[in-house]
């Protein structure tokens, strides 16, 4: 007999008494009517979202990244409204007080002050990409008028 063999064998007697390793089948949380206890991989990863973002922004590399994207953004934007409404002609009044009650918008969002603290009201980097899509966009408005007068 081989030791394998005499492994598998042992008699009861050594007072080792092997159990057979059974498998319970695990009942879901759901079907017994309670709420999921553990996280789960997909709860982890969304949960991590809103810190990994603020960390992503908080590279300066990746600030002025972003905001030079936005800035190209803008200066898009204002060229292919300025050029759509241009050449059609229509409501010409109506678009550029949208465009400048936007522009007001975003310069009293970003520029305003707490009147306890004196800090800005609105810190958040968005406030900064919406200024810079809003400087290219009056970039782009000053850049056509000096086309047009010259």
């Amino acid at each position: 007999m081989s030791a394998a063999s005499a492994a598998l064998t042992l008699p009861r007697a050594t007072g080792i008494v092997r159990a057979r390793a059974t498998r319970r089948r695990r009942v879901p949380e759901a079907a017994q009517g309670g709420a999921p206890r553990g996280r789960s991989r997909l709860r982890g990863l969304l949960a991590s979202v809103p810190l990994r973002t603020s960390r992503f922004f908080d590279r300066p590399w990746n600030r002025w990244t972003w905001r030079t994207l936005a800035l190209g953004a803008g200066y898009f934007v204002g060229e292919s409204v300025q050029n759509a409404s241009g050449a059609a002609g229509d409501n010409d009044v109506a678009i550029a007080t949208a465009m400048l009650l936007a522009c007001e918008f975003i310069s009293k969002q970003r520029y305003e002050r707490s009147p306890t603290t004196g800090q800005r009201a609105h810190p958040e980097f968005r406030w900064d990409l919406l200024n810079s899509f809003k400087l290219g966009f009056a970039y782009i408005l000053v850049l056509e008028a000096f086309k047009i007068g010259s």
